[in-house]
């Protein structure tokens, strides 16, 4: 759920409107993926490499967005206003 706030306030807070946009979101975050939503994003493609969780996403994002254009498919970030990385890559574990 912070991650999604998180994301939005961030790109808020330095110029750049989510809303009417097109993202491209790498990695399956629910939590962004909704937050996106919530700001009134355009389009949402979601890529990842657990196929059957960016299908969870999809419809959860759907249920409550239904008129949102939401898809995945192939990852071609020069079709997007905007590239985001929901991947863990750089968590570290302690």
């Amino acid at each position: 759920m912070f991650d999604g706030i998180g994301c939005v306030n961030g790109l808020i807070k330095n110029g750049h409107q989510p809303e009417n946009k097109s993202f491209l979101l790498v990695g399956a975050g629910a939590a962004i993926s909704i937050a996106l939503a919530d700001a009134g994003v355009q389009r949402l493609r979601i890529v990842d490499l657990d196929q059957e969780k960016v299908e969870r996403v999809i419809a959860s994002v759907r249920a409550s967005y239904p008129n949102m254009e939401i898809d995945t498919g192939p990852l071609v970030p020069k079709e997007f206003d905007v590239v985001a990385n929901a991947t863990p890559l750089g968590y570290l574990s302690r």
